[in-house]
């Protein structure tokens, strides 16, 4: 969603201030009140528990009302945030009838262009025409939720007490006058489409253009910077750039909030209220903003810089497909202040720690015991293959799609498995047969001898599993035994404990197919080719290991993955991920 802000008024009011007062018309383009006890209750909650219940007390943010001013009546038209204002007026209300705070009040009403009884309902609340309409029926089921919340509280006049204070001194509306001109309607349509909320970036940009536009800047500048806004929004919706410094494929409704969040800097993890990047960058757009909008400027140039500089690319975002929510803050924060060499080798150190790896200890990982950690140092391996070592960067053009890898759901593999124990379903045992039956019919010297019968009683027990036959686990499970015999023969290794250490992992989607995942290396091999050919997503170096790119003489034995096979695979693994990795103990203290 894209609002016109660059007249537009944006403030912050008190529920219970002279600020937030006058009359509000609710225009009939509005349904009527119809929030439940479900949201009266969790605002009553919210306010508590973020304001009330804490040991300092926070500013505490609703959602914006939207709102433009009517000349003629001299009252303000109500865009949206209808239900808010109706609660918060209701709460303020029982405040007052519960007789413990007879003076509260709030410093506005309520007016409906179709709906004229309803303005006098909210004062009176008489039961008898709760049923008379349906807006009657919410407007006072809302004030038996608010009444029933004080009431279930320890003490509810103290209750009420905290509840009037906060209201007066810490819970805000943020407050959007939209331009003159603006066409009302399709505003009112474009916030409630969908419950489209209106995010950091909007109330930001519409801060940012009053105040150039108040501080006697030339009348152009407000057109530049709505210029330059779109071209930043533009750059950060392309999916490369974004999976990179997010390391999700999941869009934003507007992707600009990212500057913004790192302008306001690292939470440290905590969750924060909603719109506190707007409350933490709003003093210096109201002081200086022609400065803060060249912060922003810097900020984008930054990012795109990154974006562009191969190593800073691949470094950057390995941190951030394997980092938390808050890792872009916190790299900004790294920048903040370092030489370009220094920034890179404090990103190196970062992979070091996040790795946490020794060269001795990568022979201990264990797919069963350190899945995360294969799962790591995997994608590194995947990531440092496409940077390509120090003296050959500038040379290369391609690069690791971060977007590609955010897509997928990938998980750490067995390059070669040696049984189907872990599938328990029939449409499971269905795809393993035919995947083994496609892998045997690959195997060169094979013979129509020996596979002929094999093949039979695997399309019979396909058939049988399709008829949902009695005793078809039995009959997989043998079947199953008999043609792991079968690739066994071909020269299959038997990897014995082995089969859970790196030199037989690789990282695959598990989306792909389930039954892959229990398969033979010529069975995946050749599902891996099909899924290649077909445009799938397959990361590179699992790609070559079923290529048998790391392995000298690989055409003699193509089908199966010996023991010349994973040594090679992990003496290129080892070699690519040596940067990264933790100095021995003996050489950190030499």
């Amino acid at each position: 969603m894209t609002l016109d802000t660059r007249s537009a008024e944006l403030t912050r009011k008190l529920v219970i201030s002279d600020a937030l007062s006058g009359e509000f018309f609710v225009p009939s383009y509005q349904r009527g009140y119809r929030w439940g006890a479900p949201e009266v209750v969790k605002l009553l909650d919210d306010i508590n528990t973020d304001v009330i219940a804490v040991s300092v007390p926070r500013s505490y943010y609703l959602q914006p009302i939207v709102v433009m001013w009517r000349e003629a009546a001299g009252n303000w038209e109500l865009i949206d945030g209808q239900q808010r204002l109706t609660t918060l007026y209701l709460i303020v209300k029982y405040l007052r009838d519960s007789n413990w705070l007879p003076r509260a009040k709030v410093n506005y009403s309520l007016a409906y262009e179709t709906r004229e009884n309803s303005r006098e309902y909210l004062d009176t609340l008489n039961p008898a025409l709760r049923h008379s309409n349906i807006d009657f029926h919410y407007i006072y089921s809302a004030y038996e939720a608010i009444e029933k919340w004080f009431e279930a509280q320890p003490d509810p006049e103290g209750a009420a007490i905290n509840m009037r204070k906060a209201l007066a001194e810490h819970v805000y509306l943020i407050w959007y006058q939209a331009p003159k001109g603006t066409d009302k309607n399709e505003l009112f349509r474009r916030l409630n489409v969908g419950r489209i909320l209106l995010t950091d970036a909007e109330l930001i940009k519409a801060l940012v253009l009053s105040k150039i536009g108040a501080d006697g800047s030339r009348p152009e500048r407000q057109e530049q910077i709505a210029v330059q806004w779109d071209s930043f929004e533009r750059d950060l919706r392309d999916p490369e750039l974004w999976a990179f410094i997010t390391g999700s494929a999941t869009e934003w409704p507007t992707h600009i909030d990212l500057l913004f969040r790192a302008m306001a800097g690292s939470t440290d993890g905590k969750e924060q209220h909603r719109y506190w990047v707007f409350e933490k960058l709003r003093p210096r757009i109201e002081n200086a903003p022609a400065e803060f909008w060249r912060d922003v400027v810097r900020m984008h140039g930054l990012i795109t810089g990154w974006f562009h500089d191969r190593t800073l690319y691949h470094l950057i975002g390995f941190l951030i497909a394997t980092g938390d929510r808050y890792e872009f803050e916190r790299i900004v924060e790294l920048a903040d202040g370092s030489t370009n060499k220094a920034f890179r080798l404090a990103l190196v150190e970062r992979i070091r720690a996040r790795i946490g790896l020794t060269r001795t200890r990568l022979d201990d990982l264990n797919y069963e015991l350190h899945r995360e950690a294969c799962q790591q140092l995997l994608l590194l391996m995947n990531v440092a293959t496409v940077l390509g070592p120090d003296d050959m960067r500038e040379r290369r053009t391609q690069r690791f799609s971060f977007h590609d890898h955010a897509r997928g759901s990938w998980s750490v593999e067995h390059i070669h498995a040696q049984n189907a124990a872990p599938l328990t379903r029939a449409e499971q045992w269905k795809t393993w047969l035919h995947l083994h039956r496609q892998g045997l019919s690959a195997v060169p010297g094979r013979t129509e001898a020996e596979d002929g019968e094999l093949f039979d009683r695997i399309d019979a027990t396909i058939q049988s599993i399709d008829a949902r036959a009695v005793g078809i686990a039995e009959k997989f499970r043998k079947l199953e035994d008999e043609i792991l015999a079968a690739f066994a023969a071909t020269g299959d290794p038997v990897l014995g404990d082995d089969v859970h250490l790196l030199p037989n992992l690789a990282l695959l989607d598990r989306g792909h197919n389930s039954a892959l995942g229990n398969s033979v290396f010529e069975v995946k091999r050749q599902e891996i080719l099909r899924l290649d050919r077909e445009g799938a997503y397959i990361p590179p170096c699992t790609r070559n290991a079923f290529l048998k790119y790391y392995t000298e003489d690989a055409d003699s034995q193509l089908h199966l993955w010996g023991p010349q096979d994973r040594k090679a695979y992990y003496n290129e693994l080892r070699s690519v991920v040596e940067p990264y990795l933790l100095p021995e103990p003996d050489e950190a203290t030499s």
